[in-house]
């Protein structure tokens, strides 16, 4: 709670500071696809004879978020506050445990919300072309729901959640996110522009928590990250 009132401190002085507040507005809409994406993460059960030994796959490769943006623009610099939201499956395919299992397949459903300030640079080639970069750094929610994990271990046995005293649990938790990237501005209205980016986030890490057959939960850390093409509709007011 602390570290949500002291963000938001933070992001209110930013944005009402002298040179933003003489800044021109702008909004962007964003669409951002997930390209590569390793899964990574660890367990602490490491007194367990099948603690997670090693966790492997494609993490979010392929799922897709949306999100808006309001911020100033001042300059050849830019300021702005963005909302992502994303629903899809973190794949953990190739997982290994330390009693020698394999999981072949194995995938976790999750909400994610990203709460994003950003900082961007723009360096106009022409009047209508220019090239972008920025960093960003915010704050992630992750929401995962009871009964949503599956997985297929090597020797063809299947594992699902949706079995009597067995499955991850529903959890929330939050974490620092951090973003880099660049791209190319094209400009196609006096005050419309279209902004292709390629940026790597770091959304940060969420407890995959799994009810074990003698019901105790297990929890193993996650962590999500993504080099991702981010397309963006900009209007200046």
């Amino acid at each position: 709670m602390i570290k949500h009132v002291t963000g938001a401190i933070a992001i209110a002085a930013l944005m009402g500071s002298p040179m933003v507040a003489s800044a021109d507005w702008m909004m962007d809409l964003r669409y951002n696809y997930a390209m590569m994406s390793d899964a990574s993460g660890s367990d602490p059960n490491t007194d367990l004879a099948d603690f997670t030994n090693s966790i492997n796959g494609d993490g979010i490769e392929g799922e897709s978020s949306f999100g808006i943006a309001i911020g100033k623009s001042f300059g050849d610099m830019s300021l702005s506050l963005a909302y992502e939201s994303m629903s899809g499956e973190y794949d953990t395919s190739g997982t290994t445990l330390a009693d020698g299992t394999l999981i072949n397949a194995g995938t976790e459903a999750f909400d994610m919300d990203n709460f994003m300030l950003e900082l961007g640079v723009n360096n106009g080639l022409t009047e209508s072309v220019g090239l972008v970069g920025l960093v960003g750094l915010g704050i992630t929610q992750f929401d995962t729901e009871a009964n949503r994990i599956s997985g297929l271990v090597a020797n063809g046995v299947a594992r699902t959640a949706a079995v009597a005293n067995q499955g991850n649990v529903a959890q929330s938790s939050d974490d620092i996110s951090m973003r880099i990237g660049g791209g190319v501005e094209f400009k196609f209205a006096e005050n419309v522009s279209l902004l292709t980016l390629l940026q790597y986030t770091n959304y940060g890490s969420y407890d995959s928590a799994i009810r074990a057959d003698d019901g105790t939960i297990r929890k193993t850390e996650v962590d999500v990250e993504a080099t991702e093409l981010s397309m963006r509709l900009r209007f200046m007011f």
